[in-house]
Order: C-alpha cells, then structure tokens, then sequence
C-alpha cells in the first residue's frame, strides 16, 4: 500500500500526530522514516520533534544516528499511528509515466538506504574496534582487589573482577574518545554547563573508585567491552561491542554443566549455590542480557559440542511476553540444554 509513498506523503502523516513528546512514539517514528528514506528523512523528523516540550537537539541526532536503515520497524508504521488521529493516506491512480518515474525513485531510495546501512555498520565496527582498545587499556590498570558497594548490596563475591582505584573520566567528541585521569583535567570537563558541552558534541562517562568492572569477551578471550558496576547500576562502555560476548566465572570442565545466566549478579550467586567445600563449583556464563543468550549459546555449543547447557533464566513475570523466560526456553531448545528458573523451587525443565 506504501510502495509509492513520498516525503510529502510522510510531512502530511506528521502534521496529524501531536505526540512527539512521547519517547515511545517518538522513536517508532524517527525509525520509520529512516527506515524508508535513510538521511533523506531526517529533517522532517527534527522539525516534527521540535514540537515536544523536551526537544533537545544533541539527544535528536544521537537517537537518529542509532536507528538502522531498513530496520524492523517500516512505514507501514509511522503511517498507522497517522492513521489513528485521523490521517488518511491518499494515492490516485498514476499515469504509466507517472509510475516509472516513482519506480526509478524508489530504486535510487533503495541503493541510498543500502550506501546507509553498509556506512553504518562500518562505523559501528570501527567504533567497536576504538572501544576494545579502550576496554583492553582500561582493564589492564584495574586492580584486582577492592569494595563495591553494588557487589555489597547483591551479597556476592568478586570472581576475577577487577576495581578502579581513582577516577577516570572518558570524553568522546566527533569519532575520538580521550582517557583522563588526572583530576586537573577532569575538573574542567565537569566544571562545562551541559549546554555548552552539547554544542561542542561532547559526551562523557565518569568512573572512579569502588567501582568495579568485568570484560566482555568473544570465545576466543578477547575483550571487547567493559561493564562496569557502579554504586547503583551497570552500564557498558559507549559504543562497545556487546553483542555474541560473555563472561566466564570458572572454566569449562567436561563433567559439568555449562550454566547460562543474564548478570553477573545472578552468575555469582549461582556459583555459590552449586559449591560444595571445593568439590563442585559450575562454570557459568555471563551473558549480560537475555537477547544475548542464543548468540552466546550457539558460539558454546560449537566450541564445546559435548556439553551440557543449564540457562537459569531471570523471571520478567512483570514485564509482558516474559522475556527472560522466553529467551532462556528458545535458546536451550536451539542447544538442546535444560532451563532452570531459580525462583520456582530450584525445579529444572528440561525443554529440548
């Protein structure tokens, strides 16, 4: 039905829906249209945008820059929400001339949103690259001791985490990231009202002692990315690389099972559950989300083709469609493994 749509046919769409203020639909929208036009449709997004209370230019960009050309979410979309406040999408009929001039328009689209999408993924991987030279540097000066309170509130030991020991501030600008540690430095990038900060592109992440970090690996050890836990939170560096990487607590032995989990916090708790003086201790998996445990899953089954797979799977029973368990029960039948879900008794199904 929106084959033929235009620019204009999206301007019009826009001008019925007064709900740019509304991040949900906002970013529903700004994916639609790049999904259909690449960059040729980010003006109309911005302007549309600047409708919301909230409009910030730098957070407009930043978001644009994420979305995917030719992503899941197409037209269709931006078109039906239209639709619900009244829109109607109007196409006559075309005169023969008329439709290979809107074919040949839809080819050059096409060839531009592929020159989007193959532009994009290069500088995702260059981005990926900057960051593992980052992650590897950072990690390297962490110490091998230290508190965290995030590891204090979850009751948990330290398996083979590492701790910032001072402060380390990291500012990206353009396609640069600069490590500081020096206080005399930091100071300044602090002391910038974030306005003038968003003019310049700056952008900041700010680490510092009791902090604690664990790396991202792919199944050949090389670190990729950090997270890093923090007082109340975890984050990851900006830009790394995390999909299809993990983090091991212990190391695979063949007469025990592989034991697949979302966070450290959970992975921890688990290898203490499954310790027994020093007799029996799992090897667990990190896998830092649960979108991430079939990527990780597949990479394991085919590195260790004899293993067994437990996924001890986080129950979202808050959240809709149950995304932990759903995730941990597709990926286990995609390895043949068995999900444990820790809340219901310690009861094990065995799914495949």
């Amino acid at each position: 039905m929106h084959d033929q749509c235009t620019l204009e046919d999206v301007r019009r769409a826009l001008d019925f829906l007064d709900r740019a203020d509304e991040r949900d639909i906002w970013i529903k929208v700004g994916m639609a249209i790049k999904s259909e036009f690449g960059d040729d449709g980010f003006d109309l997004w911005d302007c549309w945008s600047q409708g919301a209370d909230n409009y910030n230019c730098a957070s407009v960009k930043s978001s644009w820059k994420s979305f995917k050309a030719g992503g899941g979410i197409g037209i269709g979309t931006l078109f039906s929400l239209a639709r619900e406040c009244g829109f109607v999408f109007e196409r006559r009929a075309l005169t023969a001339e008329e439709k290979q001039q809107s074919a040949q328009e839809r080819v050059a689209r096409e060839r531009r949103r592929a020159l989007d999408t193959e532009r994009q993924a290069a500088e995702e991987a260059a981005w990926s690259e900057r960051i593992a030279v980052i992650a590897q540097s950072i990690w390297a000066n962490l110490k091998p001791m230290g508190r965290s309170p995030y590891l204090g509130r979850k009751k948990v030991k330290a398996y083979g985490l590492r701790f910032f020991s001072g402060p380390l501030l990291l500012v990206e600008r353009g396609n640069e990231v600069k490590m500081l540690t020096d206080w005399t430095k930091i100071k300044p990038i602090f002391d910038m009202p974030k306005e003038e900060r968003e003019r310049q592109d700056i952008k900041i992440q700010f680490f510092k002692k009791k902090h604690a970090a664990l790396p991202l690996m792919d199944i050949d050890g090389k670190i990729w990315n950090l997270q890093v836990l923090t007082e109340n939170s975890k984050t990851f560096l900006r830009h790394g690389r995390k999909s299809g990487l993990f983090y091991w607590i212990g190391k695979p032995d063949p007469g025990k099972p592989l034991i697949l989990v979302e966070g450290y916090a959970t992975g921890a708790s688990i290898r203490e559950a499954t310790t027994i003086g020093e007799r029996y201790e799992c090897p667990v998996v990190v896998c830092f989300d649960c979108g991430n445990l079939m990527s990780v899953a597949m990479q394991l089954r085919e590195r260790y083709s004899e293993q067994h797979m437990v996924f001890a799977a986080d129950d979202d029973c808050g959240t809709e469609g149950n995304p932990g368990i759903t995730k941990a029960t597709e990926a286990a039948k995609a390895v043949g493994g068995g999900v444990w879900i820790p809340s219901l008794n310690g009861e094990l199904e065995k799914v495949a």
